[in-house]
């Protein structure tokens, strides 16, 4: 048998059996053992994805909840998160409206914990909300309208530029590119492709 004859999964399990006779070639050079990688690597993935659903999945829903939901603080994260530099005080400061301010805040100390631009409404962060006012505006009333989109997209400009880091550009979109299609070479697993990327975010100020 060779991996050509796999082209199944009942194949591949009397493969892993080990109840087959297995024909064997060496390939010269180092690229041909790059190529062969990729091309069984996307051959055996695709039987596998066609048993079930034709869409790839890379990360289950726990972990896109784990990565990309907002992050629920408690007293002691509070502290740290929502403590301000005299930059960031000062950013806060020429922000007119109280709303804003808040809103800044709160964005500044859930990017702190977990470094994605986080889409909220007052409402969903009453516990949040109540800690900022407390520490920074005590006897002032919770604010009766959310952020303006216009003012959402402002503040989140401004919180990148104070944390020196900023949204995806295509320069570094190519970078990127570049970068996957080089590991690709190597394994074309989407996962493999996936995480390096997604554990450089933090210390690579690149957002998406």
């Amino acid at each position: 048998m060779s991996l050509e004859q796999l082209t199944t999964i009942d194949a591949i399990s009397r493969f892993l059996d080990g109840t087959q006779a297995v024909a064997f070639s060496v390939l010269s050079d180092k690229q041909g053992h790059y190529r062969w990688v990729q091309k069984t690597l996307v051959k055996h993935r695709g039987i596998m994805t066609k048993q079930n659903d034709k869409r790839r999945y890379i990360l289950s829903q726990s972990e896109i909840n784990e990565l990309y939901c907002l992050p629920r603080l408690n007293n002691i994260q509070r502290e740290q998160c929502f403590s301000l530099t005299d930059e960031e005080l000062s950013a806060v400061n020429q922000q007119s409206l109280l709303g804003s301010k808040i809103y800044f805040i709160l964005l500044l100390g859930y990017f702190r914990e977990k470094p994605i631009i986080a889409q909220f409404r007052f409402g969903e962060v009453k516990e949040d909300l109540k800690y900022v006012i407390d520490r920074y505006y005590p006897g002032q009333k919770l604010p009766r309208k959310d952020a303006s989109q216009s003012q959402v997209y402002y503040l989140r400009k401004k919180m990148l530029d104070i944390l020196h880091s900023r949204n995806l550009d295509s320069g570094s979109k190519t970078n990127l590119e570049i970068y996957l299609a080089d590991v690709a070479t190597i394994c074309a697993g989407p996962r493999i492709l996936f995480e390096p990327f997604a554990v450089q975010q933090p210390n690579g100020s690149l957002r998406d």
